[in-house]
Order: structure tokens, then C-alpha cells, then sequence
């Protein structure tokens, strides 16, 4: 009695018939979706950081502001700016004795909120800004932005008011961020599990000793 092993491990075309070349492409995929998608949310955070939608009144004044879509506003203290070829560096607290009013269309007042927290924005060194209330337009039309102080003396100042919103630019940089994050570490968990898996596709199961019985 003799046993004769077989010829599986000399033969160099042997496949478990598993794993092909698939999760390299879907691999690939899922990192270009994500790079795509927090590109996307990145490039709108720019645009939003960059679009300059507010209108301005230099302190003491008044101005009228067109309310085109509902929905919250805010007025910042702009800090440093620029007002009709005037450029305009302050300290980032207003003076004291600022008074402000909004009116609505019809004329009734505003309610000015104070935010909870400080919020700020900057463009380069052109322009920055501190907010300091926020209102809620409930319709369109011609509202009107009013400020003085109580003590004439003060330097003039700049107030900003639009729908720039700090927190909606933030979230989507971090959005981007994290899309893009969560495509690559995604794109290389199924690289890793394809190389896996392809690898022991290739690799031939032991060798079956085969027992040949015969007569001598």
C-alpha cells in the first residue's frame, strides 16, 4: 500500500473560485462618492463664506433692506470693513449706548434676540464681524434698520444685517470633512477585505494523500 499526494499545490492557475477584481472597483467607487459628496458641501461652505448678501448701515443712520425669502436674519457688528470706499477698523465690542430697531413692513418693531454664544465671521482681512442680535422676518417686503447712540460723541461704527448664518457655513465645512473622511476609510476597508480575500483564493487548500491499494 502506497499513498500518492496530488498535484494541487504545483498548479499555479488554482482558484477557490471566490474573489475577483470587483471590490477594487467598488473599492474606488465609494471613495470618489464620498470625495465628490464633502467636496460639494466644502465648496458650498466657501461660496457662502465668500457671497456677500448683507446690507450695511453705518452708525448713526438708517436704512432700508429688501426681505426677499422669510426666515431668520442677523445683524453683526462689522468690525472691520469697508462702506462706500471708507474702511472702517473698530474694536470688537459696539460702544455703549447703542440703541437698534427693526420695522417690518407695516412699521411695528422687530424683537431683537441676543445669541447665546458669540459668533463671528471673517473674509480674509477685507472684512469680520461680531454678531449681536437676530430677528425673524415672517414676510416680505421693505424692512428698515435703525441705530444711534445715546451719547453723540461715539466714532462711527458699521452694522451688517442679512441671513449670513456662521453655523450653516461650519456645518457644511465639517460635512465636507467628514464625507470625504468616511469614503477614504470606507474605499480602504474594502481594498483591504478584497487583497484579503483574493489572497486566499490563491492560496491551495493541503494536499490529500491519496491511498492506492494494489498487488504486487
Amino acid at each position: 500500500m502506497a499513498t500518492i499526494p496530488t498535484d494541487t499545490m504545483h498548479r499555479p492557475d488554482y482558484d477557490a473560485g471566490g474573489a475577483g477584481t470587483a471590490g477594487y472597483w467598488l473599492a474606488g467607487l465609494v471613495f470618489l462618492a464620498g470625495l465628490l459628496a464633502g467636496g460639494w458641501l466644502i465648496y458650498q461652505a466657501v461660496v457662502m463664506m465668500l457671497q456677500d448678501d448683507m446690507e450695511r448701515l453705518v452708525v448713526p443712520g438708517r436704512i432700508e433692506f429688501q426681505v426677499a425669502e422669510p426666515g431668520r436674519y442677523r445683524i453683526y457688528h462689522e468690525y472691520r470693513g469697508t462702506v462706500d470706499g471708507r474702511t472702517y477698523r473698530n474694536d470688537r465690542s459696539p460702544p455703549s449706548g447703542l440703541n437698534t430697531t427693526v420695522t417690518d413692513p407695516d412699521g411695528r418693531l422687530m424683537e431683537l434676540r441676543s445669541p447665546a454664544g458669540e459668533m463671528t465671521y471673517s473674509v480674509g482681512d477685507d472684512r469680520a464681524g461680531v454678531k449681536l442680535w437676530s430677528f425673524d422676518a415672517e414676510r416680505v417686503g421693505v424692512y428698515s434698520l435703525e441705530a444711534a447712540y445715546d451719547d453723540t460723541g461715539q466714532a462711527p461704527i458699521v452694522l451688517a444685517v442679512g441671513r449670513h448664518s456662521v453655523a450653516g457655513v461650519v456645518a457644511r465645512m465639517f460635512g465636507g470633512f467628514a464625507a470625504a473622511g468616511a469614503g477614504l476609510l470606507a474605499g480602504v476597508v474594502l481594498l483591504v477585505v478584497t487583497l484579503i480575500r483574493r489572497g486566499r483564493s490563491r492560496t491551495p487548500p493541503r494536499p490529500a494523500a491519496v491511498e492506492a491499494r494494489g498487488r504486487v
